[in-house]
């Protein structure tokens, strides 16, 4: 089963940027986001660190699929530990919610993720009564959160960073063939020991049940962006066929979610004739690890325990 990102220049947080060529750094630079006392830490590589967030984005798939769930089925939401109030009824057809989770996770080596969630929801019905439309956005007042506390094996010493929303939109809407297309368009702050790196990210998909099953979902047509500017600084465009697909699965009963299936990316500098230099990446996902392969190079992202496992796993930056 294979998938190809495409990874293009796309509005993100109300600003139009243009595409950019990709840059796999070649060069070594210090981890800012370990050492003690702020001192230098482990030297890190920049294309590698660049994996790193690809795969990091990638989950913003999942925290979309989760959101739909939760709106059209209380079941699901309640055992996710996801609040979902109902708001006024704007127009006849048109209703308002607050979605909202808190929740912090930790495994047996006291690796530690916590995620606080509020978004304002719109949600559209068709003449049936049923969803066509639902479109998400921060709560101002209440801007999302997101922590990751890492125990180094050796030391006992702890590494963390966080992540705040500083906008966030998540648009999800039908299809002519039943289908769901969604975008998630996000301004994030990530603060790290030695300053703060402003990352825009933005994934569009496509996402269907499978056989009717609202615990599978099939993704296709992926697109992606991601520019980061601050004291980790990096950016890069890469595009690709989007007629592949994977398996997402967000089982109401399960801990944590499962994510399967080989993802080919193909990132080329944007000439305007297309031609360039080809850069092939691999992502190949199963329950537990996602592993990045590059050339002869291959790194691998070993995921959190399912019980604390969260839906957008900033571990990975690590």
């Amino acid at each position: 089963m294979k998938l190809k990102f495409s990874i293009l220049s796309v509005l993100a947080a109300g600003v139009l940027f243009s595409s950019c060529e990709p840059r796999d750094n070649k060069i070594t630079r210090a981890d800012n986001r370990v050492g003690a006392n702020n001192a230098p830490g482990a030297q890190i590589n920049g294309e590698r660190d660049n994996y790193k967030y690809i795969a990091m984005i990638a989950d913003r798939q999942v925290e979309a699929i989760e959101l739909f769930r939760a709106v059209t089925d209380a079941q699901f939401a309640q055992a996710k530990n996801i609040v979902v109030e109902e708001g006024p009824e704007v127009t006849a057809g048109v209703k308002t919610k607050k979605v909202s989770t808190k929740v912090v996770l930790k495994d047996s080596k006291e690796n530690e993720s916590t995620r606080d969630l509020a978004l304002s929801v719109t949600v559209k019905l068709d003449e049936n009564g049923q969803v066509k439309k639902i479109e998400a956005s921060e709560i101002k007042e209440k801007l999302s959160f997101e922590k990751a506390v890492k125990v180094d094996a050796k030391t006992a010493a702890k590494m963390d960073l966080s992540l705040k929303n500083k906008s966030k939109r998540i648009l999800i809407e039908k299809a002519e063939d039943g289908s769901w297309n969604a975008a998630v368009e996000l301004q994030e702050q990530i603060n790290v020991k030695t300053g703060k790196t402003l990352m825009l990210n933005a994934v569009k998909f496509n996402f269907a049940a499978i056989d009717g099953n609202q615990d599978v979902f099939k993704i296709s047509n992926v697109k992606m962006n991601h520019e980061r500017y601050g004291v980790d600084a990096s950016d890069f465009e890469m595009v690709s066929d989007a007629n592949t697909t994977m398996t997402v699965e967000l089982r109401t009963a399960d801990k944590c979610v499962s994510v399967s299936g080989v993802l080919d990316l193909d990132s080329t500098i944007r000439k305007k004739d297309n031609s360039g230099p080809v850069y092939e990446r691999t992502l190949t996902y199963d329950k537990s690890n996602v592993t990045v392969k590059s050339g002869k190079d291959t790194y691998t992202l070993t995921a959190l325990e399912c019980e604390s496992r969260p839906s957008v796993d900033l571990r990975k930056i690590f």
